[in-house]
């Protein structure tokens, strides 16, 4: 982990020294373009899905923990990541595209018509198979440890940040292998745009990556597990911030609907 941090800490250096340091900000208007549809679509469906499941809150008057069935959040989790990933996925392309290779809009919007004539409408979904890998089960551990620790310690509401960097921590470190294999794949996508050569699939891009022949690593498991702390330095805090900013916005709006139907009945 320290030699992780070592090589990420050399890689940022050299960007700013080279590009300036405005580069390692790159593809920001593609994460913000990215992040704020998916966001809505994704807790969205979340919250209804959970509801639908039967998933309550998890106090009861009494202040014992109901009977939630714990298999709801992974599983409604993981229908929402599905949902959010096949609807965005071409906006994820365009970032890691931005952030690979310093590419404007214009230049994306120009490959990826490049793309869509000579591959058809579904190269856009380039690396949508490692992006459900990586994100399907992340979203699955993340509930699970959230929602579990928050019933089982009876959390307050200030504790959702706190819970929130523990289940990002945990889903973040399993499922980064799949996140590498992801931004490989898609990577890819700018290098088969000069011409006819075929980018490997998902299952030879993960044995290219394991035997170092991918050009982009030294091979093994470490190579599965390239630019983990950068990734987390996102995902932990990243995690906080989103869980205790829905359930601050969830609980005002929740209180605000029962004292607009109070004063209604009144």
């Amino acid at each position: 982990l320290l030699t992780l941090n070592s090589n990420f800490k050399d890689a940022a250096l050299r960007i700013a020294r080279s590009e300036g340091l405005l580069a390692l900000w790159r593809g920001l208007s593609a994460s913000l373009a990215l992040t704020v549809p998916g966001t809505v679509i994704y807790f969205t469906t979340l919250d209804l899905l959970k509801w639908h499941l039967g998933y309550r809150p998890l106090l009861c008057k009494s202040g014992e923990i109901s009977k939630n069935k714990d298999w709801v959040p992974p599983l409604a989790a993981g229908a929402a990541r599905v949902t959010a990933v096949l609807c965005l996925s071409p906006l994820e392309l365009a970032r890691t595209k931005m952030q690979a290779e310093g590419l404007n809009w214009t230049a994306i919007g120009r490959a990826a018509s490049l793309e869509v004539g000579r591959s058809g409408l579904l190269s856009l979904w380039r690396g949508l198979p490692p992006t459900l890998m990586r994100d399907v089960p992340f979203s699955a551990i993340y509930w699970f440890t959230y929602d579990g620790m928050r019933a089982r310690l009876l959390a307050a509401k200030a504790q959702a940040a706190a819970f929130g960097c523990v289940a990002g921590a945990v889903a973040g470190l399993t499922t980064h292998p799949f996140d590498v294999l992801k931004t490989h794949r898609q990577v890819e996508f700018a290098g088969s745009l000069g011409g006819v050569r075929r980018t490997p699939g998902t299952v030879d891009s993960m044995r290219l990556l394991m035997t170092g022949s991918s050009g982009h690593s030294r091979g093994g498991h470490r190579a599965l597990y390239a630019g983990l702390v950068p990734r987390l330095l996102k995902v932990v805090p990243a995690s906080a911030i989103m869980v205790a900013t829905f359930e601050l916005l969830k609980n005002e709006f929740s209180e605000r609907n029962s004292r607009s139907a109070l004063a209604a009945m009144a």
